[in-house]
């Protein structure tokens, strides 16, 4: 039977090559914590239901793939922010965003956080960081209140 992580990132990211290098850390990450352990010996005498055991693993398949896909989630937000100091500091933070969305990587890491690598979604970004307003800030209620008032 294959690692659960491993078949997560295989059935949620369209470049499963790039997804591989985290792979490593997040075994040692599952064994440290304790989960795979526990996930094997949960059921272990529950009278043969091999029922429960299967939707139990697949239920865990897909959380992990959930979590894959915020964790990548959190990488273009990651690169968005950079972006936005760089565009405060040097002016040139909407074409690096731009150029890094349309890269290999850029595209892979996209795919893999749920989001369609196409044009628009590119311009949406450079439209974000012309804007300045980082993502935590954004993302908070207090901003989407003043906003929502201000419109």
């Amino acid at each position: 039977m294959r690692e659960p992580l491993r078949v997560a990132i295989d059935r949620h990211c369209a470049a499963p090559f790039v997804c591989s290098a985290l792979l490593g850390y997040f075994n040692d990450l599952i064994l440290a914590l304790g989960l795979r352990g526990s996930r094997k010996n949960q059921h272990s005498n529950n009278g043969g239901n091999e029922m429960n055991i299967q939707m139990d693993q697949t239920k865990f398949n897909q959380e992990q793939g959930v979590r894959a896909t915020n964790l990548f989630s959190a990488i273009v937000l990651a690169a968005i922010d950079d972006a936005i100091i760089d565009n405060r500091k040097f002016g040139d933070g909407a074409e690096r965003i731009a150029r890094w969305a349309r890269s290999r990587d850029g595209r892979n890491v996209l795919s893999c956080a749920g989001i369609d690598p196409s044009e628009r979604a590119v311009q949406g970004m450079m439209l974000f960081v012309s804007k300045g307003l980082r993502t935590s800030v954004s993302l908070s209620r207090e901003e989407s209140k003043r906003q929502s008032t201000a419109a």
